[in-house]
């Protein structure tokens, strides 16, 4: 529940969490979605879930602005239940017009899998619509601790009988661990942000985006380059052999209907 980099609407400045209270009374956080793009052939992969708030009178909100406030509320597991229930709803509309295949990714902190809210959110999705929990991933943070994604990933298996799938996010933030891909059930792993950015000058980052490639391709692991913007870092990344592609040279975050006109043609036509 997060976004890449700040686009073009106003940020805003951090909020109390009072006022967050009366956002979410008011329903003013919404999902926006960025489009992931497969390299080899440049078709719709999927997308990613990015919270905003839309208020009433400071515009379009990025979450570094209010994360902070949703965490010191006490409101992690109310809206991280609440964007699951968004997504449910919109992969109920996209799925007769999305390619096999193609899902929506929801970024979490660990502990939000350790909520009986959130749980019991991913197992409705699952009895409910399996064919949605099937195209649902969620996106853990390389920041975390082993253990902490270890107990992530055993109650998300054990709610979602393996249906939703495992995304590790942030990788290579911290030069983080190989170990990863090799203790756990990784569907995805996505190239941080902080690391595409120096692609194509940086020799030591042109190495890591290759070793991670390599590593994670070795163990039937795809591979995602967040943060593309340069014409020069995808053709990078698509030459290293990396999957998929997301960032602004592909596409920004937007609200579904708008989304809808370009990835979705057969809907809006």
């Amino acid at each position: 529940m997060r976004f890449d980099r700040p686009e073009p609407h106003h940020c805003g400045t951090a909020f109390a969490a009072a006022e967050l209270s009366r956002a979410l009374e008011r329903g003013e956080l919404t999902l926006h979605y960025q489009p992931q793009i497969c390299l080899a052939d440049n078709r719709l992969a999927g997308f990613e879930a990015l919270l905003r708030w839309e208020h009433p009178s400071r515009g379009t909100v990025l979450p570094d602005a209010f994360l902070g406030a949703i965490r010191s509320g006490g409101y992690t597991e109310l809206v991280t239940c609440r964007v699951l229930d968004a997504v449910h709803e919109q992969l109920a509309q996209w799925r007769p017009h999305l390619e096999r295949g193609v899902g929506v990714a929801v970024n979490m902190i660990p502990a939000a899998l350790t909520r009986p809210a959130v749980l019991d959110a991913l197992a409705d999705i699952v009895a409910t619509a399996p064919a949605n929990a099937s195209r649902l991933s969620i996106e853990l943070s390389e920041a975390a601790s082993v253990e902490e994604v270890e107990r992530a990933w055993d109650d998300l298996a054990r709610v979602t009988e393996g249906l939703v799938r495992l995304v590790l996010d942030d990788f290579g933030a911290g030069y983080g661990a190989l170990h990863y891909l090799r203790s756990l059930p990784i569907h995805m792993v996505k190239i941080d942000r902080s690391v595409i950015g120096r692609l194509p000058d940086d020799d030591e980052a042109i190495a890591l985006t290759e070793a991670v490639i390599r590593v994670a391709q070795s163990r039937g692991i795809w591979v995602v380059a967040e943060g593309v913007e340069t014409e020069a870092q995808h053709a990078l990344v698509k030459a290293a052999g990396c999957d998929i592609g997301q960032g602004y040279h592909y596409g920004y975050p937007e609200p579904p209907a708008v989304l809808e006109q370009r990835w979705l043609p057969r809907k809006a036509g």
